[in-house]
């Protein structure tokens, strides 16, 4: 297997943990629904969640709240639109990529914001991510910027990491996502030994 379909391969492992991540929640709204909003869901339901810990602490989105949430962001600024516009390739326009970025992050930043547990994961665009974002994560006090998936993925481990970050095919994705989320675009990170 080479290099570039190695990295393919790990950005397409990251994409579908987001899904999970984002599966695992609509499967927890569809229980409480059924259940009824005031009560608890079952420990003993049939549904295997991968990550075992159901949060109490945060409330659980249904679509129509995630409508409205998404509602309530902001437009893409023309700079957004700017910093992509020397994008190319993909399933989409360099416009829908800076959209697309900047949706991602006003999620991250309802996430950061604690006003969410996970941010909702971005449609692949069929590109391989090429740099990673971290926001918070378990052990990592400022935002980061990596430069491969396995570093992305040694720092988002954890039944406990909480992640708030994302993968993009450029770096000016990765600009428009932490413009998003008013963040400041982070130095490169390089994993040592010692972490």
């Amino acid at each position: 297997m080479s290099e570039s379909e190695l990295v393919l391969l790990r950005s397409q492992v990251s994409d579908l943990r987001d899904r999970v991540l984002s599966l695992e929640s609509q499967v927890r709204d569809l229980l409480r629904l059924h259940h009824g909003a005031e009560s608890p869901v079952p420990d003993n339901s049939s549904v295997d969640l991968v990550s075992s810990e159901v949060t109490r602490e945060f409330p659980l989105l249904s679509e129509n709240a995630k409508e409205v949430l998404a509602g309530q962001f902001p437009q893409c600024p023309p700079a957004a639109l700017e910093l992509c516009a020397l994008l190319r390739g993909g399933q989409i326009s360099k416009e829908q990529r800076a959209r697309r970025a900047w949706i991602a992050g006003c999620w991250a930043k309802l996430a950061l914001e604690d006003k969410i547990r996970l941010p909702e994961p971005a449609e692949p665009i069929g590109l391989s991510n090429t740099c990673f974002i971290i926001l918070r994560a378990a052990g990592h006090q400022t935002p980061k910027l990596v430069e491969d998936s396995a570093t992305y993925q040694r720092i988002c481990q954890g039944p406990t990491c909480r992640p708030v970050g994302h993968g993009f095919a450029s770096k000016s994705e990765a600009k428009v996502y932490c413009l998003a989320a008013e963040i400041e675009f982070p130095k490169v990170f390089a994993w040592s030994s010692t972490q």
